[in-house]
């Protein structure tokens, strides 16, 4: 830190940025508005982020202090993106201009499932349903590859490994850590690294390797008591699975009405690399292993 200005130490603060691993390029080393641009990837400089003059405005409120107004609208100052967050809405951007999303949705009689993991629990083996997600969206990937791959001007790529990548939330954003090589996986495995996985990304602690090389991703908004919901495919991706809370729905079993945990799962798919019914065929897959989750113990 005191090789940076107080005004470059307060913009590295609010950025989320670690002045030990940015490389200063003036006098002496010391780092710069400019050096924090650089690493950041995002515009420090305050005429990059302010309205134009003739659209600012300063008026006093009730209490006879001022507030910023940007046009017609009243704001309470700029809170900077964190260099997680410019990266994001980079991601994001270029995934909704550049890949045409389609979604489908199926319903998953979870009551297998939930037993399963219940029993593999019981005997030490400390199973959740996204593990099981991975595991069964692994099988059916091997089924229908084309999900896996990811779109080239002159055809579609074809991958030779299932990296399936886990979102993780964190208080700014969001990382994406992968497991690879999931083909080759067991249950049991899978299981095993997963929970240091996302420990490591919520701790900050993941290696570049560890970000990277994902062909499939699943996020799941189940723990905030979300049932439905499309995500955005990662640019390099063709599909992202989004997993809804298990709920309590009404189910056919055996020809009969019953009662019995249900999970809506959803897919974005790219349609470029695949149409809607070899989603569909995908999906479907997936819910035949989710509903017979012996066949994911073999």
């Amino acid at each position: 830190d005191e090789k940076a200005a107080p005004v470059v130490r307060r913009r590295a603060r609010e950025q989320g940025i670690d002045l030990a691993l940015v490389e200063g390029s003036g006098p002496g080393g010391r780092i710069l508005l400019e050096d924090l641009e650089r690493f950041s990837g995002v515009s420090l400089d305050a005429s990059a982020v302010a309205a134009p003059a003739s659209e600012e405005i300063l008026s006093p409120d009730e209490n006879g202090s001022s507030q910023v107004h940007r046009g017609a609208l009243p704001v309470q100052g700029l809170m900077p993106f964190t260099r997680m967050r410019a990266a994001i809405a980079r991601t994001v951007s270029e995934a909704w201009r550049t890949i045409p999303h389609f979604y489908l949705s199926i319903d998953v009689d979870m009551a297998a499932a939930v037993e399963v993991r219940r029993e593999l629990q019981l005997s030490g083996s400390k199973v959740t349903v996204n593990d099981l997600l991975i595991k069964a969206s692994a099988v059916a990937i091997a089924r229908h590859p084309q999900v896996n791959a990811a779109f080239a001007e002159d055809g579609f790529l074809l991958r030779s490994e299932i990296n399936v990548g886990i979102a993780v939330a964190l208080p700014d954003g969001l990382l994406v850590p992968v497991i690879s090589r999931c083909e080759k996986l067991s249950l049991k495995e899978i299981a095993a690294r997963t929970p240091a996985l996302i420990a490591r990304a919520r701790a900050g602690q993941l290696a570049g390797s560890e970000l990277q090389g994902g062909t499939f991703t699943i996020t799941n908004l189940g723990m905030y008591g979300t049932t439905a919901f499309a995500a955005v495919i990662h640019p390099g991706q063709a599909a992202i699975l989004a997993v809804g809370a298990i709920r309590e729905a009404v189910v056919v079993r055996h020809g009969a009405p019953a009662v019995g945990p249900v999970m809506t799962l959803t897919l974005s798919a790219d349609h470029r690399v695949f149409d809607g019914a070899y989603a569909a065929e995908f999906m479907r897959e997936l819910q035949a292993l989710l509903e017979a989750p012996v066949r994911l113990l073999i």
